[in-house]
């Protein structure tokens, strides 16, 4: 008697995925075109100076910078409430009244400071960044940069490992 398979649902698989908090690749065309030179640029708040950073975060960053980040990176909308530490309760009452907290809106400036960072790094390129993001690195004790931007000195020496690669630096 012939062994018989079982096929796997692609979307079973997808939902799987998602549950686990993987992100799958978006393709190229998928995701939003944005000035990776202009700080601010993946969540639609762009900024000249930290002075106006600190204004705007002072202010709370409008709820929709979250959906224009994973819009911009690929990444879904859990990972970057995770990343941000924005918990589901606190989504929905921002949701709300439309505007993040000032910590809440440090931490998603700080995750899209990372992001437009790496894609200036591949030249624009939003999924090899996104890619890069997501991979251990051993410079930063096989750790994932991603992961990193949940705190201001990994996001830093995030930031610094970006600047060593652009400047041809071993690290």
């Amino acid at each position: 008697m012939p062994k018989t398979t079982t096929r796997r649902s692609p979307k079973r698989a997808a939902r799987r995925k998602r549950a686990q908090g993987v992100s799958a690749p978006r393709p190229a065309e998928a995701l939003s075109p944005f000035d990776y030179k202009q700080p601010g640029g993946s969540i639609g708040a762009r900024y000249d100076s930290f002075l106006q950073a600190v204004e705007m975060i002072g202010s709370g960053l409008p709820v929709a910078a979250v959906s224009r980040l994973s819009k911009t990176s690929g990444l879904t909308l859990d990972r970057i409430k995770h990343f941000a530490r924005i918990s589901e309760g606190s989504f929905a009452r921002r949701k709300e009244s439309g505007r993040l907290s000032p910590e809440e809106s440090e931490r998603l400036l700080r995750v899209s400071r990372v992001f437009e960072r790496a894609t200036a790094l591949f030249d624009g390129d939003q999924n090899e960044a996104r890619q890069w993001l997501e991979t251990p690195i051993p410079s930063l004790g096989n750790r994932r940069p991603l992961d990193l931007t949940s705190t201001e000195p990994g996001a830093r020496e995030v930031e610094d490992l970006i600047g060593r690669i652009e400047h041809g630096i071993i690290s």
